[in-house]
């Protein structure tokens, strides 16, 4: 709050001055990192997972599989700390991408994908790892799962998983408007490992059916005019806007009666994934029924007046985001990217962003709420030194009072991909105290 006096002593500040660094791949040519992962065990200890990616992967020692399309090499790498994330000890080595942590009792579980799903298990608190589990096998027109690290879901005694589902590798450009949201259910306490113990809702509507552009007015959704139903269309020189799609989702449950979607059964779901609509601060939604004999359906949302919801704000829902609920505060916490300036006209935009005026990923910022709806700023995290500085793909975990958070960071050169040369660990401490 301004207090009149000097801004030091109430302007905003980060959260966590002084973060931590996991790993750092700077100076490894062709390695780069992705798609960070978070748990939090019962003593304290604290494991993160991070995918190795780039030409430099075939280089590397250990196991490592390969994606069966897009035919890169896959490793990703475990570490935990025993100091509260100052000090980081790598443990080992998996081969496969986009691994989510989660616990169930005193199992720790990677679930990420090759192509299909992969799992592995630690019974030992993150030092090891048993071979990773085919959960999917490979379908007929292959294996095509695509999903970034985001919390499960824990109801009726069960653990929920989205996983996204490229349906077709004729399109040209990103696939999100080709993907199809897999909901994947597992009883607590059983063998997760076992293929058996999952039951699957897979939906061959894809996004493109779910929601055609074509048919949208009146909100600026698709910000841009991509006229093509099987690829993009270059907006400016080296900037290119999609076919409208999602990725990354979430699973979610309402948890407040007082809610216009509450569901007092306990039946209903949420999907929030980043929306790919070429606008800042927009995420995608849907709803997961589950009847009384456990099948699951996909739809959207309504509001009372019948209209249907595609689309809800959220801050930084362009991209990749996380969401995690907090038992104790009753509260959904948000970390992601701080948009400033989505509207410059992209021939205009410093050739050292990429991406379209939406694409910020400088500035990484905590958002709370109770409805998922409303967010209210928390605070600010981090963020890089210049423009091609980048704080990315933030995932979370409660450790008692404090809230942790790792995040990708590095240099984006002109006209390239997200390049992460390091994974950043932070600790805020009493967290809670946030809430106004």
């Amino acid at each position: 709050m301004r207090n009149g006096g000097p801004a030091a002593s109430w302007k905003v500040i980060p959260l966590a001055p002084e973060p931590a660094t996991v790993i750092d791949t700077k100076g490894t040519d062709g390695l780069y990192l992705n798609s960070p992962a978070l748990e939090v065990l019962p003593g304290g200890r604290i494991v993160t997972s991070v995918d190795q990616c780039g030409a430099g992967v075939v280089d590397l020692p250990g196991k490592k599989g390969k994606n069966p399309h897009f035919k890169n090499w896959l490793q990703g790498k475990v570490f935990t700390s025993n100091d509260q994330g100052k000090t980081w000890d790598f443990r080992q080595s998996y081969p496969f991408s986009n691994a989510r942590l989660f616990r169930d009792g005193n199992s720790i579980y990677l679930l990420g994908d090759a192509g299909s799903l992969q799992i592995s298990k630690s019974s030992d608190g993150g030092n090891s790892w048993t071979p990773p589990e085919d959960l999917t096998g490979r379908d007929p027109d292959g294996d095509s799962y695509v999903q970034a690290p985001t919390e499960v879901l824990r109801a009726h005694g069960n653990i929920y998983i989205v996983a996204m589902k490229i349906t077709d590798f004729k399109h040209k450009g990103h696939y999100g408007s080709t993907h199809a949201a897999v909901v994947m259910r597992g009883l607590e306490g059983s063998n997760l490992l076992n293929s058996k113990k999952w039951t699957y809702l897979e939906t061959s509507t894809v996004f493109r059916e779910l929601i055609p552009q074509e048919a949208l007015n009146y909100f600026g959704i698709p910000f841009f005019r991509v006229p093509h139903p099987d690829r993009g269309e270059a907006i400016t020189h080296r900037r290119w806007a999609d076919r409208m799609g999602w990725h990354d989702a979430h699973i979610v449950q309402i948890k407040d009666p007082n809610h216009y979607w509450f569901d007092p059964s306990g039946k209903t779901f949420h999907i929030l994934a980043s929306a790919a609509a070429h606008r800042s601060n927009i995420a995608a939604l849907a709803k997961i029924k589950e009847d009384a004999t456990g099948k699951m359906s996909l739809s959207l949302e309504s509001t009372p007046a019948g209209i249907k919801t595609a689309f809800i704000p959220l801050p930084g829902g362009n991209l990749k985001f996380h969401i995690l609920y907090d038992e104790i505060s009753k509260l959904y916490w948000l970390v992601s990217n701080q948009m400033r300036d989505s509207m410059t006209r992209a021939e205009k935009i410093p050739a050292d962003r990429q991406g379209l005026p939406c694409d910020e990923d400088q500035r990484l910022q905590l958002h709370f709420s109770k409805n998922l709806i409303d967010w209210c700023f928390a605070g600010f995290v981090d963020a890089g030194a210049a423009a091609k500085d980048f704080r990315y793909d933030g995932s979370m975990a409660v450790r008692g009072n404090d809230l942790c958070i790792v995040s990708l960071a590095g240099e984006a050169a002109p006209g390239a991909n997200h390049n992460a040369t390091r994974l950043i660990f932070y600790s805020i401490p009493d967290f809670r105290e946030l809430i106004y």
